[in-house]
């Protein structure tokens, strides 16, 4: 589908993030993993692109997106927010909103099987077509949604 097909490891994450010139990346070893993860962003916005050999896949995933506390947000606005990333999910072929119960982080998540690797072009597609789009339109209409700024018909628009 795309280029040449490499094995994914955080070394070749970062050197795929300077290809692209994006410079501000960490790659991050994990205890218990040989791959690690490459902690980024952009604007404020953080990104880990974590390589999972044993699930055969890559996941980009922007963190705290937007935040609803359940503790601390009104009920209809969490059903609204829940009502929201349902829809957007339901319109996604590649990427998934994610709420987490816990604190009220939403996320989103990209994932990608690396079976025999992952190209170069497959790599940028995910970051720049998918995640830092997606990213760019939606979380501020999440915010705003949370703050009753916006209705769920607005985000979707």
């Amino acid at each position: 589908m795309f280029g040449t097909k490499t094995k994914l490891t955080t070394h070749l994450g970062g050197e795929y993030l300077k290809r692209l010139n994006w410079n501000a990346f960490q790659e991050v070893p994990e205890g218990s993993e040989k791959e690690g993860f490459v902690v980024t962003g952009w604007m404020g916005q953080g990104v880990v692109i974590d390589p999972m050999v044993e699930r055969n896949l890559v996941a980009f995933r922007a963190l705290r997106v937007a935040l609803a506390p359940p503790d601390e947000t009104p009920a209809d606005r969490l059903n609204n927010l829940l009502l929201a990333l349902s829809e957007l999910n339901h319109d996604r072929l590649l990427g998934a909103w994610c709420f987490d119960h816990e604190d009220g982080a939403v996320d989103l998540k990209v994932c990608v099987p690396i079976d025999d690797g992952l190209s170069f072009e497959a790599f940028e597609h995910c970051l720049k077509k998918v995640l830092v789009p997606e990213v760019t339109v939606y979380g501020p209409r999440l915010k705003a949604l949370i703050a009753r700024e916006m209705t769920v018909e607005d985000v979707l628009r």
